[in-house]
């Protein structure tokens, strides 16, 4: 999955990022256990080697986790461990827009293991003037 999402950025980001301002968003599962995230209780999931592409990405978009760590986002069925498997990537620039990353453990769907994660950011849409126009 990482080195799709790797060679789709290479062969788009000019497309997803037309200009220096534009925001880039990841969220998702994305089914690594590492120390940057997750609780060091769980060191005991740590996979450094499945973790170092998610991590190289990171560091090549410049992107920053929105979501805190060790914030818990999966509690394990079989063992009811909570670990952070699902995360939130924004750019730098969006740092200055969020206004909260937070799971919401209320909203969790029964037979659901994930919870929820809602992220609140105060963008501001550019405003257009309609120009009127004859309906002939």
């Amino acid at each position: 999955m990482l080195t799709t999402f790797d060679e789709f950025l290479e062969h788009n980001i000019a497309l997803i990022k037309t200009m220096e301002t534009d925001h880039m968003l990841w969220t998702g599962d994305f089914n690594r256990h590492h120390p940057l995230w997750e609780d060091i209780r769980n060191c005991h999931l740590f996979n450094y080697a499945a973790a170092n592409p998610l991590i190289d990405l990171i560091a090549d978009h410049g992107m920053l986790q929105l979501l805190l760590c060790r914030i818990p986002t999966l509690q394990s069925v079989s063992t009811g461990n909570w670990t952070h498997l699902d995360n939130v990537f924004g750019m730098e620039h969006l740092l200055d827009v969020v206004i909260s990353c937070e799971t919401a453990p209320e909203l969790c769907s029964p037979r659901t293991d994930h919870l929820p994660i809602l992220l609140t950011l105060d963008l501001e849409a550019p405003h257009t003037l309609n120009e009127p126009c004859h309906n002939w």
